[in-house]
């Protein structure tokens, strides 16, 4: 059968297509006048660069602008459009084309690069600022100048560096919000030159007098973000001396909204009824609060050398001692393990003799018994056997021990051990009978040996800082980089820490993954992980099929 007619739809199609075919073979209208098609097309380009400068100068002679829509560069009238259109008008009528020669002599004085980008556009990108309003308000103000080219925070210093006025510039999206510099007027009010500041928080300037409800409003103020107007507080300088500091801070905000900067104004107490004083006022009323985010140059972070974690260790002496004080308040077996743990961890046993002064002190006052230092000495070398097991010169030691102390010399290593753990099983609940306690609660003996634990030498025992820092980062994760803000809290942490006898693990937050940084010797013992097995994971291996899943919520 013969295949069925196609749709009406695409007849007319078909016979559309065979007409504009036809269509060249016809006589078609040539546009006498039109001039040849490369000087059409010169032109052309000129003329849109004539365009272009009639509409930044309105009140030019008129001319007539294609439509947006249109084509960028106007299309002579032939071959089939033009017959659509209407084949009949003559091509000197177009309206593009008459736009074209009467915008000609204006396009002859138009720049070349002009026409240049209307040949080949290509996307431009913005350039950065090389200069800030805010600053130039600033400058235009104080009667200065910054050089171009450079940090935000650092054209401000170019401005404010020889002001009378202490000022320091902090950074707010880097941990711990060190110091970017502090100006000339700062050094001469505190001592401190500018390379001792720079990289370091502000609360070095705190001191015993320093006034708590002031720093609490200066940490509202720096995590909300918001100005905090002039407050009196009490710092220090570099020699110590006490001076009445007149503070007040000014956040500084991107054009995105970020937080980046805290600026920081200072004056003596003294300096507020002089010509300084209303200085000052003027500067803090013309600090910029906001800048274009292209003039942030981010600044690499370094890893907190062992030498930095031990001076900002110190700040954190007090609080730590005081939280460990607590803490062996808890349990006085527990107390007890972790004194001797500490004493077996070092060359110097401090713990235990710290704890025999103050047992021998005891007796000497009639308030202690002389049996207690012999329980301690008993549970001690039990102590060093059972932790050096196998050690020739251990089970020498304490062979010799209990042959001085009991009168038997015991040849068989095993005997001798099992004799020792009664001994020692009786004198730990002699000590714990509210020995251990007292010496916690005595501040005389134990936040002096608290302090040696922590790093901090004393008269009766000499501590090298530097090598317990070292000592105190190698318990840390080996590949981990210490961040130079908690630097200071983690060695003092740790170092403490590491013997309490109760399993306490740390895992960075910020590090992908949540790996645990830090385990002590408790959770070894209670897991059977060493350290170097558990630490730079996630913690998730302690888990199995039992693990509960309502737990695992929770967490």
């Amino acid at each position: 059968p013969p295949p069925p007619p196609p749709p009406p739809r695409m007849m007319r199609v078909k016979k559309q297509k065979q007409k504009m075919q036809a269509a060249p073979a016809k006589a078609a209208p040539q546009p006498a006048a039109a001039a040849p098609r490369p000087a059409v097309s010169a032109s052309l380009r000129t003329d849109k660069a004539a365009a272009k400068l009639k509409l930044a100068n309105p009140t030019s002679t008129k001319t007539t602008v294609p439509s947006p829509q249109s084509s960028s560069t106007p299309r002579a009238t032939t071959g089939p459009k033009s017959k659509k259109k209407g084949a009949d008008e003559s091509p000197a009528s177009e309206p593009a084309l008459e736009w074209t020669k009467a915008a000609s002599s204006s396009a002859a004085a138009a720049p070349v690069s002009v026409s240049a980008q209307d040949e080949a556009p290509e996307p431009v990108q913005p350039a950065a600022p090389a200069q800030c309003i805010e600053l130039d308000k600033l400058a235009a103000r104080l009667g200065g100048s910054y050089t171009t080219g450079q940090s935000w925070h650092l054209m401000l210093l170019e401005l404010v560096r020889d002001h009378p006025t202490p000022m320091v510039c902090a950074l707010m999206d880097e941990p711990g919000l060190p110091l970017r510099w502090v100006n000339r007027a700062f050094e001469r009010l505190t001592l401190w030159t500018n390379e001792e500041c720079v990289g370091r928080n502000c609360r070095f300037l705190q001191g015993k007098k320093t006034e708590k409800p002031a720093v609490r409003m200066m940490v509202k103020s720096l995590r909300d973000g918001v100005p905090m107007q002039p407050i009196m507080l009490t710092n220090y300088k570099k020699d110590g001396t006490e001076f009445a500091n007149v503070l007040s801070l000014h956040p500084v905000h991107d054009s995105n909204g970020r937080y980046i900067y805290s600026l920081g104004v200072l004056i003596p107490a003294e300096a507020l009824e002089t010509q300084d004083g209303q200085t000052t006022v003027e500067l803090r009323e013309a600090l910029p609060t906001t800048f274009d985010a292209s003039l942030h140059i981010e600044i690499p972070r370094a890893e907190a050398s062992v030498e930095d974690g031990a001076a900002d260790s110190l700040q954190w002496l007090a609080p730590m001692t005081a939280f460990s004080r607590r803490l062996l308040l808890l349990d006085d077996e527990a107390t007890l393990d972790c004194l001797i743990d500490h004493s077996l961890s070092t060359a110097n046993p401090v713990a235990i003799d710290m704890l025999k002064m103050y047992i021998v002190q005891e007796v000497d006052a009639g308030r202690g018994e002389s049996g207690h230092v012999l329980d301690l000495d008993t549970v001690f070398v039990f102590a060093k056997l059972k932790a050096s097991k196998g050690n020739k010169q251990a089970e020498k030691l304490a062979r010799e021990f209990y042959a001085r102390t009991y009168g038997e010399t015991i040849k068989d290593p095993l005997v001798l051990g099992k004799k020792l753990k009664k001994l020692t099983d009786t004198a730990r609940t002699s000590l714990c009978d509210g020995v251990v306690r007292s010496f916690v609660k005595d501040k005389s003996y134990c936040k002096p040996l608290l302090k040696a634990m922590l790093g901090e030498g004393s008269s009766e025992h000499t501590v090298d800082r530097d090598a317990w820092a070292f000592a105190a980062r190698e318990l840390l994760w080996a590949q981990y980089s210490v961040p130079t803000d908690v630097s200071g809290f983690l060695f003092s942490f740790v170092s403490i820490a590491d013997s309490f006898p109760t399993c306490i693990v740390i895992s960075d937050m910020c590090l992908a993954g949540n790996p645990m940084i830090f385990v002590n010797r408790e959770f070894c013992r209670v897991t059977g992980y060493s350290k170097e097995d558990a630490t730079g994971l996630n913690c998730r291996f302690l888990q199995g099929p039992e693990t509960e899943l309502e737990s695992l919520v929770e967490i």
